[in-house]
């Protein structure tokens, strides 16, 4: 294979990016802004719980990508399909992304599809500097789209000697759903509302998969990732998910990728989602691009 192209080099695609190439792979990280500069200037800070490491990254505004590329896809939702105009056709592309409605639009756009439950602590607040939490290998879980394991093997393969967990589902979506269950709470966070709605937010969710006839192994995806920690980077406790970072560095959320998704899913199934409707109104007041 050719290079990881990593489109989006915050805190997931960032991270998986370093331990990649620390692992020997060729990566190319394409950013913009601040960010950006601090890559091509000082590199790319990996911060861990066992700690630091300082990468010389190639950084890149555009990458051209080949056949034999890798694409990780990791942007924001909203920012997929603009992401996906910069590939030529037939690329490979790997949705390491929250949210169920990227793989579909990569594969609308003509490319190989997978799948990517990323179940990875990240934190990305400042240009130049990526913190991963978990003591424990975080889990990325791949499978082909729209279902199947062909080619996946090779991606986890290589996502293990980067250290992380990686196993490989045929039906990797509803993976994808059920990690989508587990954000929901985020918005509480982002938001500053109560975490006891937490289960009401679930619940609602539960409610319009199982109108809609999707499935969701929430149940066995906790107990997969049940290892998977948040410890401390540097002493300083991870302070928020993606949503609530997202607010801290005064750019847009994927709230409507999220919670969003489940009250579309709830008004085209006749589902009321009040209190998830509730959330994204008040995270959007926060951050108005979400």
């Amino acid at each position: 294979m050719g290079r990881w192209v990593v489109l989006g080099a915050g805190g997931v695609g960032g991270g998986v990016g370093a331990r990649l190439q620390l692992a020997g792979e060729r990566v190319v990280f394409v950013a913009r802004g601040a960010h950006l500069h601090a890559l091509q200037t000082t590199g790319l800070h990996l911060r861990q719980p066992d700690g630091d490491a300082r990468l010389a990254v190639e950084a890149v505004p555009h990458a051209d990508v080949t056949p034999a590329d890798r694409v990780l896809l990791a942007v924001k939702s909203q920012d997929t399909a603009a992401a996906l105009a910069t590939l030529p056709p037939g690329s490979t592309v790997i949705c390491a992304q929250n949210g169920v409605d990227n793989e579909a639009l990569a594969a609308r756009a003509g490319h190989r599809v997978f799948g990517m439950m990323v179940w990875l602590p990240a934190t990305y607040l400042q240009p130049g500097e990526i913190r991963l939490h978990s003591r424990a290998p975080a889990v990325l879980d791949v499978g082909a789209f729209p279902w199947g394991t062909a080619g996946a093997e090779a991606i986890a393969a290589a996502l293990r000697a980067a250290g992380f967990d990686s196993a490989v589902h045929p039906d990797i979506m509803a993976w994808k759903r059920a990690k989508l269950l587990s954000n929901l709470a985020g918005a509480l966070v982002a938001a500053g509302a109560p975490l006891e709605d937490a289960d009401a937010l679930v619940a609602e969710g539960r409610r319009c998969l199982a109108a809609a006839g999707l499935t969701a192994p929430d149940a066995a995806l906790l107990a997969r990732c049940a290892a998977v920690d948040c410890a401390s980077v540097g002493g300083e406790p991870r302070p928020g998910g993606s949503l609530w970072q997202g607010i801290a560095r005064g750019t847009s959320t994927e709230v409507g990728a999220l919670n969003g998704w489940i009250s579309r899913l709830g008004a085209a199934h006749g589902v009321p989602t009040p209190r998830n409707d509730a959330v994204v109104a008040a995270v959007r007041a926060l951050s108005p691009g979400a």
